[in-house]
């Protein structure tokens, strides 16, 4: 049961990314005919307002999770662990 619950969500996930995609490309085709192309500055300003609207829609959720349960995320960009990186290898210079 669990697994078909999972089945379905992705199946859901799925069929909304399609749906956005033939809207946004019905869009575009309307935008085009009717504006030309300064239509291309639509999906740049979508863009640009979609970084901070994400960044806080997702990261004030998981502040208030973190705090709330005390729970360390590891994939969260502020609990991500420097990998040391090895110390440089001395090369030997060959003298002929």
């Amino acid at each position: 049961m669990d697994e078909l619950h999972a089945v379905r969500r992705r199946a859901d996930l799925t069929a909304v990314s399609v749906l956005g995609f033939a809207i946004g490309l019905a869009l575009g085709a309307v935008f085009e005919i009717r504006f030309g192309l300064w239509s291309l500055i639509f999906p740049v300003i979508l863009a640009a307002l979609s970084i901070p609207v994400g960044d806080a829609w997702t990261g004030s959720a998981t502040r208030h999770r973190i705090l709330r349960t005390g729970e360390v995320l590891p994939n969260h960009r502020s609990f991500r662990r420097k990998v040391a990186t090895p110390p440089a290898t001395r090369r030997r210079s060959r003298v002929p």
